[in-house]
Formats: C-alpha cells, sequence, structure tokens
C-alpha cells in the first residue's frame, strides 16, 4: 500500500518512469483480464491503452486509492462491461429492426398503426423534456448507469438526479395512460398496512384485481448484531419481511377468487447460508424463504404459485458501500466473473410470473454460481 502511494505521488508530479514501470507491469495482465470480458483482444488493448492514456494524462487529478491494482482492475472491468452492453444494445436493436421488418409483411395494419403512434408520442414526450432531464433519462435508462455514477459525470448530487428522473417518467406516465395504457404509480412504505390497503384499493378501483404480485423492497445493514439497536432490527424487519406479509395477505383473495396468481419474493443467498456482518438482513430472507415454501403449499390448491429469487451478488445501490479491493476480491469468488444485473432479475421475475404453472415453493439460486 505505501509503495503504491509514493508510485502515485511521483506520477502525479509527472515521473515518466513511475509511470512507465507501472504500463509494464499491469498492461498484459489488464489486457487479458479485458478479453476474458469482452471477448475480444482487439477491444481489450483499446480499453487499457485508452485507460493509461487517461491515467498520464489526468495524473495531476487522480484520486488517493489504497491499491493501484485494485484501481486499475477496478477501471478496466468498468470500461470492459460498459463496452459489452453497448455491444449488447447495437446487437438488440439490430435484433429488433430485423424483427420489426419481418412483422411489418405479416402484421395486422391496425396493430403497426397503433404501434408507431404510441413510438412516436413516447419519443415526442422524451423530446419535450429539459435537456438536463432528457440526458438523465437517456442515461440511466438506456445506458443502465446507476444514479450515483450519473450524478458523478454531470456533477449533481443524488436527489437532483432522482427528481429528474421521478419528473420524466411522470411526464412519460400521463402521455401513456392518455393513449389508453393503464398504469398506476404509488409511493408508500409497504411495512405499513395502512399504506398497503391504500395502494391496493387503488389496485382495486383501475384494474379490478390483482394477476402477479412482486415483492422486492430491501434494505441491508452491516455491522456485528450485538452493535445493531432494536430500533435497527424493527426497521429491517418492517421494510423486508412484514411488507411481504401486508402485500402477500392482500393480494391472496383477488387470486383466490380468479383461481389463480403468481406471488414472486426477491430474496437472497444470505437466506440460505447466512453472512456475518449481516445478521439481521440473512434472518429477513430467510424468514422469506420459510414464508415462500409455506405459502406455496397453503395456495396451490387455489392455484396460485408462490417462488423466491435468491440474488446473490447483484451491482445495485446496495453494493456500493463495498470498498474496490473488496470488490474484486468478491468478483473472484464468482464462477461467472462478474456481479449480477438487475435486468437479469427483473427477466427472470417475468418468466416466473408469466411461463411458470407447475413450479411452485421453490428458492431459486441466482447467484452466478457463488453459493
Amino acid at each position: 500500500m505505501l509503495n503504491d502511494l509514493l508510485t502515485l505521488a511521483r506520477i502525479r508530479e509527472g515521473d515518466i518512469k513511475a509511470f512507465e514501470d507501472v504500463f509494464r507491469r499491469y498492461y498484459s495482465p489488464l489486457c487479458w483480464y479485458a478479453m476474458s470480458i469482452t471477448g475480444s483482444m482487439e477491444a481489450a488493448e483499446e480499453i487499457v491503452e485508452e485507460l493509461f492514456y487517461g491515467f498520464w494524462r489526468d495524473r495531476e487529478r487522480l484520486p488517493l486509492f489504497r491499491s493501484m491494482k485494485s484501481y486499475l482492475y477496478i477501471a478496466v472491468r468498468n470500461q470492459s462491461f460498459q463496452y459489452c452492453e453497448h455491444q449488447e444494445v447495437r446487437n438488440k436493436y439490430r435484433e429488433f429492426v430485423l424483427s420489426r421488418k419481418g412483422r411489418t409483411q405479416d402484421s395486422n395494419p391496425q396493430e403497426e398503426m397503433e404501434y408507431q403512434e404510441l413510438r412516436h408520442l413516447i419519443d415526442a414526450t422524451l423530446a419535450r423534456m429539459p435537456e438536463r432531464r432528457l440526458r438523465i433519462f437517456r442515461m440511466h435508462r438506456m445506458e443502465g448507469k446507476k444514479y450515483a455514477e450519473i450524478a458523478s459525470q454531470l456533477s449533481l448530487s443524488v436527489k437532483t438526479v432522482e427528481a429528474e428522473m421521478t419528473k420524466a417518467l411522470k411526464a412519460l406516465k400521463k402521455e401513456i395512460e392518455n393513449y389508453q395504457v393503464p398504469c398506476l404509480a404509488y409511493m408508500g412504505d409497504m411495512g405499513d398496512m395502512d399504506c398497503c390497503k391504500e395502494l391496493f384499493a387503488k389496485i382495486k378501483k383501475q384494474f379490478g384485481g390483482i394477476d402477479v404480485l412482486v415483492n422486492n423492497a430491501g434494505v441491508s445493514y452491516i455491522g456485528l448484531l450485538q452493535d445493531m439497536s432494536s430500533e435497527d432490527w424493527d426497521k429491517i424487519l418492517h421494510m423486508n419481511l412484514t411488507s411481504v406479509f401486508n402485500c402477500c395477505k392482500l393480494a391472496i383473495p383477488y387470486m383466490v377468487h380468479q383461481k389463480q396468481g403468481k406471488i414472486i419474493n426477491i430474496s437472497s443467498v444470505w437466506g440460505v447460508a447466512g453472512a456475518s456482518c449481516e445478521a439481521a438482513y440473512s434472518a429477513t430472507k430467510g424468514g422469506i424463504n420459510a414464508l415462500t415454501r409455506a405459502l406455496a403449499k397453503e395456495l396451490g390448491p387455489s392455484n396460485i404459485q408462490v417462488n423466491a429469487i435468491a440474488c446473490g451478488a447483484i451491482d445495485t445501490e446496495m453494493n456500493q458501500w463495498m470498498e474496490e479491493d473488496e470488490l474484486i476480491a468478491l468478483v473472484d469468488e464468482i464462477p461467472a466473473g462478474r456481479l449480477g444485473k438487475a435486468e437479469e432479475v427483473a427477466d427472470l421475475a417475468y418468466h416466473l410470473g408469466y411461463k411458470e404453472s407447475y413450479l411452485t415453493g421453490q428458492i431459486i439460486g441466482f447467484d452466478g454460481g457463488w453459493i
């Protein structure tokens, strides 16, 4: 650590020899690491070369970090993932365009016209947004960047980014509803039964009932159990487990009445294996797993399926507390070689909500082979 700090200090002072030493030591390993993510040595070399170019160009503004290796590997990992995401977006767009071309010949002309009208409506709504709000929306929804990352790049507070995203979503919601596509947005504490009752009353009024329930609210607490206050324990129990009870209790009558339904609980591998310094979180997720299995047996005769997704390390705001070297060590433990994406969890939840009717009472591990 001390040697890295001394080397960094020399580089910040313009010592080209110190920079060259770092370049020679890490260039090849970083290229192989980037290639393991991107699948392309050409792309990997460009990523690493760009990293070192920026490293030297911005040397006077480099932050102090404890580990040169951790800093470089984290930077390469982020750039490699970004490269893959951009490739994925381009490929998906190409597939989408091709599928639209094929669909145009066979699809119903009325459906095609409605699709084009809705697409034009969304584009027009985005075009009317203030420049900053539109940029934040595109960075979050189209580039997959997190609020903290957007805030850092645009020199804004996270609260400002959240506020702009809320305004953008409200504007889209209003326009989509004008197109007669039902949409209900509600902000509240799902651990509060009165709040849940208010939400379900709105659901009943607007939709008549509920077909699929996804319980996803959750918070964590990092620290020793002996240092945890009773208030903190109650808070995490309230948010993580009581919220599931409340929503299930209110959704079940609708599902029993219509003789079908799906309940999907977002859990964690720590609910199965337990985690040191996350005892309360582990307890609540273990409770969700037990509730999932019990409800599956209770509701099976009513054709209601209940399953849980036990997530591993997912790249969300909940993991932002980790230091760079801790994150690298974590990724090294995961056979998949990366963190999971929130979109991947959403895809699985969608599949469980609309595709399966026999699968029930299962705690489905989603951890890249980690636990």
